[in-house]
């Protein structure tokens, strides 16, 4: 959907007031209906509106672009309530009343009938034309074709808008004086790793060296113990002859 329409009570927010705010455009804030919500949520940048005086005049005045896609409304905290920007782009010539909506058979199934209390609504593209031309615009305006392959990805146009709203990320502050940045346990705790195998591993080649040493004077003991007991066999052998 390309074509909506938005009511408006003249003595709140009046179509020369809407005219006043220029390309800036402003907020359709206030909307407390679910389903007016999700026609906004609908909307992209570029969809046309017809701008409605409700109450008061009760008729079609202008026409308006939505210039920002859905957004939270900035008069409430509650995250359920989101709304699009509306810039004004031409006065209706001859504004068409609701009377001469109700009363041409062309347009007896637009929302501006069957949904009165609506306060956001779409419009078919046969209901546009029609309405244009009982206003008097010679040249009916109309959406602009979306880019890539006829259709502007909403998500990609709301990616981009949250993208430029997004500050530049800060500096990274030099750690001060005395304190630790956080790779610095990182590589005290690596440094300390590597003495701590060198130490472990140094007894355990002392410790077998003397096992080793120890082993080999016990050895020599022997021997020498042995070499004693046969030089007394020898003696006593001697002594006996």
């Amino acid at each position: 959907m390309a074509y909506w329409l938005f009511k408006s009570e003249p003595d709140k927010w009046s179509w020369d007031q809407q005219k006043a705010k220029g390309e800036v455009g402003e907020e359709w804030d206030g909307i407390r209906n679910y389903q007016a919500r999700n026609f906004m949520r609908e909307m992209e940048i570029g969809d046309l509106a017809f701008f409605y005086h409700s109450n008061i005049g009760l008729e079609v005045v202008g026409i308006a672009e939505v210039c920002a896609l859905c957004h939270p409304d900035s008069t409430t905290d509650d995250e359920r309530w989101e709304c699009v920007d509306i810039k004004a782009v031409c006065d209706m010539p001859m504004p068409v009343t609701l009377k001469q909506v109700k009363a041409d058979p062309e347009l007896k199934d637009m929302s501006l009938v069957t949904s009165m209390r609506l306060s956001v609504q779409p419009v078919t593209l046969e209901e546009w034309k029609h309405v244009c031309k009982l206003g008097g615009l010679k040249k009916v305006p109309l959406v602009k074709k979306r880019t890539k392959s006829g259709a502007k990805s909403k998500a990609t146009a709301a990616a981009k808008s949250k993208a430029k709203a997004v500050s530049k990320p800060k500096p990274v502050s030099k750690p001060k004086a005395g304190t630790k940045s956080k790779a610095a346990p990182k590589a005290s705790a690596k440094a300390a790793a590597k003495p701590k195998a060198k130490t472990v591993a140094k007894p355990k080649t002392k410790v077998k060296s003397k096992a080793k040493a120890a082993s080999k004077a016990k050895a020599k003991v022997k021997v020498a113990t042995k070499a004693k007991s046969k030089a007394k066999t020898k003696t006593k052998a001697k002594a006996k002859n």
